[in-house]
């Protein structure tokens, strides 16, 4: 058979074609690797370093963050509640170390993120995201550092380095009642108090408050202001806390009364009470242990008047008032009767403010609260000190651990500015603690005010003071038996205030 030439076909089969390989991811430019490195370790210091591949040193850091974070919870464990955070508030020793930890942990993670940025190969000119993670790094230590500082360098401005040495220990009245003399202990010396064996008791049992189981402040407000000659104490408070139960009271003092027996016996202050704090600048040797004669002729005078031992005082004038009122954001007040007055201003330069209020609950900003506790045209000096008692509940009231928070800077500034004071910067966590246990709903208040508690009337009609039934009225109150005493609820002319 013949051929035709042709060869026949192949039958082996074309190589199987190769298949592309996969793309290779792309590394990230060396811009943005860093960028993510150092808000890793913005977020989480060592982070980024991990990302970036550095092992040992991203865990290193980590163990470093951990370390921080366990402290500082262990730390701020006891600020939960309000009572801790008011105590760790003005303790000098937290706050210091709250400080150097803040920097501390400032610096540990600015060196975290900008080791994160270096790592993650960026060129010089890519610092813009490192310049913006520092800023968000920086902006809460700073706010944490300016907190602390300022709360360190006030309490340490303000407040006393010493328990004071001028307290007076009343004794009861002698058995002939108020026409009669009045018996004193001499000045005890602060770190000790006298029990029933006569016995001291050392400074390490704690302040003499703590140890008798009731801490009692005196409460100044000063008419220091525009105009005015000399220091008058317009407003006098003693205000007391029983330390276990957190029962709390306020005494109202008028400014008018006259003849109220001086420490030491056989004496007493003829002029008007308002009018001591000058005298006894005037006359120191009168009060034993007094550092500063105006304020511990006070707290010794009004001690022995309403019959317990005064531990500290604190004064205000004018402007400090008007600015603490205003620091608070103003009160929440029931006014029970029409008042309409105009009163001096509180600084220099500003003028006079004029209040007219109709009754009713309502709000009253700073300028308002200065005119309302000070208006006496259309009342009278008793009517104005129950005012100033229910302008002081509203207050309490308001100083809440957010408000004081928001408040931080004017509080500070006021207090360094317009607010003297003998209590010691050592008491104040403690101090704070106790009040912010106190329920400001329930604190009772009296005010020591005729025909109740006046003896009699000089012919110019200056109220004389029934001592012994002042001293009656305030046991019945810190016993318990408020009602006996006439001591309702903070009240004016009988309508609640708050």
């Amino acid at each position: 058979m013949a051929t035709t030439g042709r060869r026949p076909p192949s039958r082996r089969r074309p190589p199987p074609r190769r298949r592309a390989p996969p793309p290779r991811r792309r590394a990230p430019p060396p811009r943005r690797l860093a960028a993510r490195c150092a808000f890793l370790s913005f977020l989480l210091p060592g982070a980024g370093q991990l990302y970036a591949g550095r092992r040992r040193r991203g865990l290193v850091l980590l163990a470093v963050s951990a370390a921080a974070l366990a402290f500082l919870i262990e730390r701020l464990r006891g600020l939960g509640s309000r009572t801790g955070l008011a105590a760790s508030a003005v303790d000098t020793r937290f706050l210091l170390g709250l400080l150097v930890v803040d920097l501390a942990l400032l610096a540990f993670r600015l060196f975290a993120i900008a080791d994160a940025f270096r790592l993650g190969r960026a060129p010089q000119a890519a610092g813009a995201t490192l310049g913006v993670l520092a800023l968000l790094t920086v902006v809460p230590h700073a706010a944490v550092a300016y907190y602390a500082y300022q709360g360190y360098h006030t309490i340490e401005s303000v407040f006393a380095s010493e328990e004071p040495t001028d307290v007076l220990q009343p004794v009861e009245l002698a058995s002939n009642g108020a026409d009669g003399p009045v018996t004193y202990l001499p000045v005890v010396a602060s770190n000790v108090r006298i029990n029933n064996a006569n016995e001291p008791v050392p400074e390490e049992a704690g302040p003499p408050w703590k140890q008798r189981g009731r801490l009692n402040v005196l409460l100044l407000g000063s008419d220091a202001g525009p105009g005015r000659g000399g220091l008058r104490t317009d407003t006098m408070i003693v205000a007391t806390i029983d330390t276990r139960t957190r029962q709390a009271a306020l005494f109202s003092v008028p400014r008018n009364l006259i003849q109220v027996p001086l420490p030491g016996g056989g004496q007493v202050f003829a002029q008007p009470l308002n009018g001591l704090f000058e005298w006894a600048v005037a006359h120191p040797e009168q009060f034993a242990g007094a550092t500063a004669p105006g304020p511990t002729a006070l707290k010794q005078t009004l001690g022995q008047l309403v019959g317990l031992p005064i531990d500290y005082y604190l004064m205000v004038d004018f402007r400090g008032f008007h600015d603490l009122v205003a620091a608070f954001g103003g009160v929440d007040l029931n006014v029970p009767e029409p008042v309409l007055d105009r009163v001096s201003p509180y600084e220099q330069g500003a003028d006079w403010v004029r209040i007219d209020l109709h009754p009713g609950r309502q709000h009253l900003d700073a300028d308002q609260a200065f005119a309302y506790v000070r208006a006496r045209t259309q009342s009278s000096d008793y009517s104005r000190i129950a005012r100033q008692r229910c302008v002081l509940a509203s207050l309490a009231s308001r100083a809440t651990p957010a408000k004081l928070l928001s408040s931080f800077g004017d509080l500070a500034a006021t207090l360094r500015h317009d607010v003297t004071t003998d209590i010691p910067a050592k008491n104040l966590p403690a101090l704070a603690e106790l009040a912010a246990g106190v329920d400001a709903s329930r604190v009772t208040s009296l005010g020591f005010v005729p025909p109740q508690f006046e003896r009699a009337r000089d012919p110019a009609g200056y109220s004389i003071p029934d001592v012994a039934r002042i001293r009656a009225a305030v046991a019945q109150v810190i016993g318990g038996n408020a009602a006996a005493a006439g001591a309702p609820a903070p009240t004016v002319s009988g309508a609640p205030c708050t």
